[in-house]
């Protein structure tokens, strides 16, 4: 709860218990106790007088005692003129600044139990002192704590104080202190009427504070921790799956290098292929040409049936380098289709975090709608201490055209009465009348004096007003900021959609890489398995070539046969020559469909490289929010909030427990009354000691 707030909210308070007693009609109570003080122009008392009201069926029984006693409330007087400090005998008739500071001490100290432990607390009372000012000495009038009303030819200045509040709620030290009175003006000729000062420990009035009322608000405080912590762990487990993405990604793009550069190998081994086997079959179709002359040339068969074996495991072995580098292809098509596979797994494990973290936002705006429905609450019960305070003035009217009517009432019967006396000529008689018109003087005295006193509790009620109309302009301002946190609620919640959108796109582009990758990986085992069977033919050729080339004799018997035999083989290199060159031209389109494929998965790795510092950076922030914002806020409404709710609770069973100060009975209400003397260079001559 903020200072100022705290400050407000206690000011209410107290004028609302002020107006309180001084709207009770008169003689309310039929047990009460008035203690009725004169104090020196210095705050000192000099007469105490305790009058109690009893009641014993029929009518009220008024004793009065004068005594000896020191009070709950303590006043020191302290004048200044122009800034500095003067007595009370020299200001008399001065002019200049005057400044009149009435500070209060509680003595009625106390040791209480608070949360465990022996607390010091004060009684609470609450203190009014006025006074009134002639317009013509005394212009720019002040009070520090009141209220300053100017009728055109005098000014009532009224100041309230709290002594002891401070020291009882453990408030700041920097905090408005609520037990000193300012009373300021240019005077001229200074002068100073009678101080009239009301104390009453009944601060709280009929307000009944307890701890209870205020658990929703502390629960709604635990479920805003909680969502918050929540969201911060949300924002911890997003940051850990796109770590987990990222180096799924870098594998990915490791994988894809060594993809190409097999791929280049193989790109290079095909066409080099290719080319012996257009050698090949260059080489068969000029053999074919001559074998017609194979019988002359025996010799020459026989040696290039040697060269043809030698060439041709050069030609084997390029076969199985292919095979090889087939094998390491699928492999790592294999590895490439593995490691989208773990893309696709952290997208999703990146959604269900998003999902959660959309779950305590939820959680964050249903707790900033309670906070605006106990803005509204208390904006209601607001609206309801006006309209009290309303019902107030109503009645304060009511009970001063009720005291008028009697002192109306009691005049037209003196008038009568002394009409009686005169024409009575019974001594006793005489006398009774007499007394009854005495004692019908003192009670509309009495009256006169509580129609000053209602005149007065008027002006307080004006006051009241005011100081609810400035709550409720307080209570509207703190609404429209609960309104301001709820838009950015809801604009968190728009963006945590916008995020929810672009993981869902990143799931559907991770699946139709998926499927590419399963294609690019079928593809190379059916060509793992073409380059199997080229190996196992080109090892029979192999062997057959050997045999050729050891046969040379008795193909020198068969020419026909070989004829034969060479334009198959012519037929065969044909077909070898055309099939390598496909083979090329494929092997090519791999190649480079390997080189696009290495750069999509680099801009990939670049934009994974990229969220994981933004996801990063927004788990910081949510911790900063978290251990700055929202954890000092649930610290200090569950800490100090508690403490001070309980020790205004005290501070209220403190106020009903004074029920007596100078009898052993208990009253039912108990009131101060202090006239304090005022300056004049006669007064200041008297001896207070004789009065």
């Amino acid at each position: 709860m903020h200072k100022s707030s705290i400050k407000k909210i206690m000011a209410s308070l107290a004028l609302l218990s002020v107006c309180t007693c001084y709207t009770m009609p008169v003689f309310a109570y039929t047990n009460e106790e008035a203690v009725y003080s004169k104090l020196d122009n210095n705050g000192k008392p000099y007469k105490t007088i305790v009058s109690t009201v009893e009641n014993d069926g029929n009518k009220n029984d008024i004793t009065q005692v004068e005594m000896e006693k020191d009070l709950p409330i303590e006043c020191a007087v302290t004048y200044k003129l122009d800034g500095k400090e003067i007595s009370a005998k020299d200001i008399a008739g001065k002019s200049g600044r005057i400044t009149i500071i009435l500070k209060y001490t509680n003595k009625d100290e106390k040791e209480e139990l608070i949360n465990g432990k022996l607390e010091k607390m004060y009684t609470p009372f609450i203190v009014v002192s006025g006074v009134i000012l002639d317009n013509e000495k005394n212009t720019n009038i002040e009070v520090n704590h009141g209220k300053v009303i100017n009728n055109g030819e005098m000014t009532i200045a009224a100041g309230f104080a709290v002594p002891g509040l401070v020291e009882s709620l453990k408030l700041e030290d920097n905090i408005d202190v609520c037990d000193t009175i300012e009373i300021s003006m240019d005077a001229k000729d200074f002068e100073l009427k009678n101080i009239m000062t009301y104390a009453s420990p009944k601060v709280f009035g009929e307000f009944d504070i307890k701890l209870s009322d205020f658990n929703d608000l502390f629960n709604k405080v635990s479920t805003l921790q909680d969502a918050s912590a929540q969201i911060e762990n949300g924002a911890i487990q997003l940051n850990d799956g796109i770590i987990v993405l990222n180096s799924g990604v870098s594998e990915l793009k490791t994988g894809s290098s060594t993809l190409a550069t097999g791929m280049k190998s193989l790109n290079d081994g095909a066409y080099t292929l290719n080319s012996g086997a257009e050698e090949l079959s260059s080489g068969i179709s000029e053999y074919n040409n001559q074998s017609e002359k194979f019988n002359q040339a025996m010799g020459t068969v026989a040696s290039g049936a040697s060269t043809i074996s030698t060439e041709y495991k050069t030609l084997d072995n390029g076969i199985n380098s292919l095979n090889e580098n087939g094998k390491a292809l699928e492999k790592g098509a294999k590895n490439l289709d593995q490691g989208v596979s773990d893309l696709k797994d952290g997208v999703s494990y990146m959604n269900q975090r998003v999902s959660e973290a959309s779950n305590g936002i939820g959680d964050l705006k249903t707790g900033t709608s309670a906070i605006k429905g106990g803005i509204s609450k208390f904006s209601d019960g607001l609206e309801k201490v006006e309209g009290a305070i309303d019902i107030a003035d109503g009645n304060i009217d009511d009970a001063s055209d009720d005291v008028q009517g009697a002192i109306s009432s009691l005049e037209q019967k003196n008038e009568s009465l002394r009409s009686l006396v005169e024409s009575e000529s019974d001594e006793a008689i005489i006398d009774i009348l007499n007394s009854q018109i005495s004692y019908n003087e003192e009670l509309i005295e009495k009256l006169k004096s509580a129609s000053g006193n209602i005149e007065t509790s008027k002006v307080y009620i004006s006051g009241a007003k005011q100081g609810t109309n400035d709550l409720s302009g307080g209570v509207k301002t703190l609404s429209g900021v609960a309104a301001q946190v709820d838009d950015g609620v809801g604009t968190l919640e728009s963006g945590m959609g916008e995020l929810k959108g672009g993981l869902n796109q990143l799931s559907d582009g991770a699946s139709t890489l998926k499927d590419g990758t399963e294609e690019l990986y079928g593809g190379t085992q059916q060509l793992t398995a073409g380059t199997e069977t080229l190996a196992a033919g080109s090892k029979k050729v192999t062997n057959g070539l050997d045999s050729l080339s050891a046969g040379t004799t008795e193909l020198y018997g068969a020419s026909s046969q070989l004829n034969i035999a060479s334009n198959k083989i012519k037929n065969g290199a044909y077909v070898l020559k055309n099939g390598t060159a496909d083979l090329a031209i494929g092997a090519t389109k791999l190649y480079n469909g390997s080189n696009d494929l290495v750069n999509g998965i680099t801009t990939l790795s670049d934009g994974t490289e990229k969220l994981a510092d933004g996801s990063q950076t927004l788990v910081d922030g949510i911790k900063k929010f978290n251990n700055e914002g929202i954890n000092e806020i649930c610290n200090l409404v569950n800490n100090e909030g508690k403490s001070l709710i309980r020790r205004i609770e005290k501070l209220e069973e403190l106020s009903k427990k004074y029920d007596s100060f100078a009898s052993e009975k208990k009253r039912e209400e108990i009131q101060f009354f202090s006239i304090m003397d005022g300056i004049s260079g006669a007064e200041l001559n008297k001896d207070k000691s004789k009065k």
